[in-house]
């Protein structure tokens, strides 16, 4: 398991300004390592298996992906009582593929992350 120290710190309080009013805060990570993430969603109707592509491609296919449910539908009107799950053999640096154990229609979260 990777871990990271950081910290996330405003960069308008490091400087010593005494106006009236304070200066909306300037967030930055300050970290050891790189820290990427990438969140999005795939909108499934009536299918079992999805490519999601990044915005921004990572430096390789050495990333976390994780899928979640949200919102779905079974074939019968109920909730879609389905698995999803991340292909990792469909892992490349621009998508991954997010297959399901059954056809539905629904919202898939999708994260994905590399540190270091």
């Amino acid at each position: 398991m990777s871990t990271v120290k950081g910290r996330v710190v405003d960069r308008n309080r490091f400087s010593k300004k005494y106006s009236l009013r304070r200066a909306p805060q300037r967030l930055s990570y300050q970290g050891d390592a790189t820290f990427a993430v990438e969140l999005g969603t795939l909108k499934f109707k009536d299918e079992s298996e999805k490519e999601f592509k990044f915005e921004v491609s990572f430096e390789n296919s050495d990333y976390t992906v994780m899928a979640v449910p949200r919102d779905t539908e079974g074939p019968d009107g109920g909730s879609a009582n389905v698995n999803v799950y991340v292909d990792n053999t469909t892992l490349s640096r621009n998508s991954v593929t997010i297959k399901a154990s059954m056809k539905f229609t629904g919202v898939v979260d999708v994260l994905a992350i590399k540190v270091g």
